[in-house]
């Protein structure tokens, strides 16, 4: 096993001669079981849908080979996820690029953080769609956005290269002010 999270484990595994990641979603034993099967298996195939959508624009993310009921089998990357390095200028406009495209396409990331984008050989990429989905409502890319802020810190340079660089690249400046107000809401106040 290489990694695991609240919602799947990922391992190595091999498919026809290709060393690919499977990732697997767990079994919640608190939801009644049907239920379960039916949440599992339609994440697991949103995500692959999204996944294809994404890898059509030609945005760096993993391929998928393979979906069964809860399990998706996608390509690795040689590399390490931002959170680990010290990151570059160009990760840094990478960043707001990929977002403005996952945008213009309505898909929404849910977790985008430097844990879910990768420095590898072939450039930047943008991992673990798990928890994606599509949407035209604002509210729901500024809080991609705000998830960012978190993560890079709201008021660094950082953040403000990767606006800078979203709104250059077609992302919505409205969207950029809505996560500002979302931020200002309660929640997300430092006490």
């Amino acid at each position: 096993m290489i990694d695991k999270g609240a919602e799947a484990i990922i391992k190595n595994t091999i498919l026809c001669d290709r060393e690919l990641l499977e990732k697997k979603r767990l079994e919640k034993t608190y939801r009644e079981k049907i239920l379960d099967q039916k949440l599992r298996k339609e994440r697991t195939r949103t995500e692959a849908r999204i996944l294809h959508k994404v890898k059509s624009t030609g945005v760096l993310c993993p391929v998928v080979y393979l979906v069964d009921n809860y399990s998706i089998y996608i390509s690795k990357f040689d590399g390490k996820t931002l959170n680990k390095l010290k990151i570059k200028g160009k990760e840094i406009e990478d960043m707001g690029k990929i977002l403005a495209k996952l945008h213009s396409l309505d898909i929404i990331h849910s977790d985008y953080t430097t844990a879910n984008i990768m420095r590898t050989t072939k450039g930047t990429a943008v991992i673990d769609f798990g928890l994606s989905f599509v949407s035209t409502r604002t509210e729901d890319k500024a809080n991609d956005i705000v998830t960012l802020m978190q993560d890079l810190g709201v008021d660094s340079k950082e953040i403000k290269k990767v606006i800078e660089s979203y709104i250059e690249n077609n992302g919505k400046k409205e969207i950029v002010e809505r996560a500002y107000d979302v931020l200002k809401r309660g929640r997300y106040q430092k006490n």
